[in-house]
């Protein structure tokens, strides 16, 4: 029996001193210091339960020494209880703070060529000469818009930019452009000739004397008007192109045709047929729209470049 109440005693004894064995003492800044054994970690602070068992108030991070947080890191029960404490010790911040050192390799920079250099080096590459084969067809090109714009003949302004290169070009736009052909000369009509015709009295009067003959004038012969002579633009003499109808029918682009060409017309001969039209209401890349008549009425009858053959200026009532 009295092994028994001496098993009880020593059982009670040990609930006593083990707590306190467990219990920690945490130094704080203040010169405080916490006892007891660790039961809640969160991102706020720590609580400890006494060796009376009574649990204390959440107790901030920042109030503990460097050296109580490293005693709380290592009492931690889980990785989960260390994350909350380790970003409050100065030793574990350095070390995150070191970043890995950097090493700058030395770069080798590139051989410079030698040998042969220059315009001669130059011309063996095939990009040069791509490039300049690209630039000398613009170059011909150029010279046959111009010769378009400045009214002057296409195959000499192509060979002079083909010979001369750039200078050709520049030379050509510089100097003053041909007029287009005047559509509004007129030929002046011929003056009617007015014949007199004498009409002789007739003789054998009762009385024997004889009537004056008297001159009446003759009726005007019918007077053809004179129309101006059409302009005509044939297919193989002239390209037949935006540029073309932009520069040469100008006055058809209009919305209100101005006093040179309000009496005339624009005839189009194509390989669908013929068109007659005072205006010409858009002009694409592919094609022109002409403004024809038709039984009092008009409409745009679309006509492309290469189906025409050749247009004619002339006037309103010329067949």
């Amino acid at each position: 029996m009295r092994s028994r109440y001496l098993l009880v005693i020593c059982g009670l004894l040990l609930g006593l001193i083990l707590p306190a064995v467990h219990a920690g003492n945490f130094p704080m800044t203040d010169g405080q210091t916490l006892i007891g054994e660790p039961i809640s970690f969160n991102e706020t602070g720590l609580i400890v339960r006494q060796s009376d068992g009574a649990v204390s108030a959440r107790t901030p991070w920042a109030k503990f020494t460097q050296s109580a947080l490293k005693e709380i890191v290592a009492e931690a029960k889980s990785p989960k209880d260390k994350a909350f404490v380790e970003p409050f010790i100065e030793e574990v911040l350095e070390k995150e703070a070191k970043r890995k050192e950097i090493v700058i390799k030395p770069v080798q920079p590139p051989a410079r060529p030698v040998g042969e250099l220059g315009l001669a080096a130059g011309l063996s590459s095939p990009l040069f000469m791509l490039i300049f084969i690209i630039l000398y067809v613009a170059n011909i090109y150029a010279g046959y818009e111009i010769a378009f714009f400045k009214n002057q003949p296409v195959l000499l302004v192509c060979g002079l930019s083909a010979i001369a290169p750039v200078i050709g070009p520049v030379v050509f736009i510089c100097i003053p452009g041909r007029r287009d052909p005047n559509p509004q000369t007129m030929m002046e009509a011929p003056a009617p000739v007015v014949e007199e015709s004498v009409v002789a009295g007739e003789s054998g009067a009762a009385d024997g004397t004889t009537t004056e003959s008297v001159a009446l004038p003759a009726e005007p012969a019918p007077v053809t008007p004179a129309f101006p002579a059409p302009i005509i633009f044939r297919r193989g003499e002239f390209s037949f192109n935006r540029r073309f109808f932009e520069t040469k029918f100008a006055g058809f682009l209009r919305l209100i045709p101005s006093e040179a060409e309000k009496d005339l017309v624009l005839a189009v001969k194509s390989s669908r047929g013929n068109f007659v039209g005072k205006r010409i209401t858009r002009v694409t890349q592919e094609e022109l729209y002409l403004q024809v008549f038709k039984d009092e009425a008009t409409h745009d009858e679309m006509i492309p470049f290469m189906e025409v053959n050749e247009v004619i200026i002339r006037h309103k009532d010329a067949v």
